[in-house]
């Protein structure tokens, strides 16, 4: 769930991804195979049920921000 996202779809044909999921490497490598991309500071919302061992990424804001209750 800490994890940047990334998205794609048939139409428009774009790679959209979070700031930060990719690194210059894996960003160099798609270009290079044709790929369009663009940046987004956050992609979707989510809702999940987790453990404290997996913890909600607590830096994101709006309707993915995270709440952890704590026992």
């Amino acid at each position: 769930m800490d994890h940047k996202k990334l998205h794609a779809q048939g139409l428009p044909e774009v790679l959209y991804y979070e700031e930060g999921a990719l690194s210059k490497r894996q960003f160099q490598a798609l270009e290079k195979r044709g790929h369009t991309l663009e940046a987004w500071k956050q992609i979707g919302r989510f809702q999940a049920v987790s453990s404290d061992a997996a913890a909600a990424d607590g830096t994101r804001s709006g309707d993915s921000s995270a709440w952890i209750k704590r026992q």
